[in-house]
């Protein structure tokens, strides 16, 4: 899983002003904000931006790494999207599975908005 989740979790600055620019943000009540567009590349990536403010080191790379397994082990790479990640200090504390469970409500909301244009 280490080489996979290497490879669904690098852009280049490029990409991520992309990403910025033409993806659609969803954003939940715990201090997290989803920013997925369609794909850059041949599979679906994940990027977690955790800004200095949210935590020590410990705190900050255990929420990219649940984050960045959820992604995996949901396979949402499969779905065709690359997805950015902005959390915030409520979201240090949330167990695995109510990020994982996130991350598929903004995968779902996003497909329900895509679908309807």
């Amino acid at each position: 899983m280490a080489r996979g989740a290497q490879r669904i979790s690098r852009f280049t600055p490029r990409e991520v002003r992309i990403v910025f620019a033409q993806g659609r943000r969803y954003s939940f009540d715990p201090g997290l904000t989803f920013i997925i567009t369609p794909r850059l590349g041949d599979k679906g990536r994940i990027l977690v931006i955790t800004p200095r403010k949210l935590g020590n080191a410990i705190e900050r790379n255990t929420l990219r790494r649940r984050l960045k397994a959820a992604y995996f082990e949901l396979k949402l790479y499969t779905q065709g999207f690359d997805c950015l990640v902005l959390s915030r200090r409520k979201a240090v504390h949330l167990p695995y599975q109510q990020l994982a469970d996130l991350l598929q409500q903004a995968f779902v909301k996003h497909q329900q908005a895509t679908s309807v244009l």
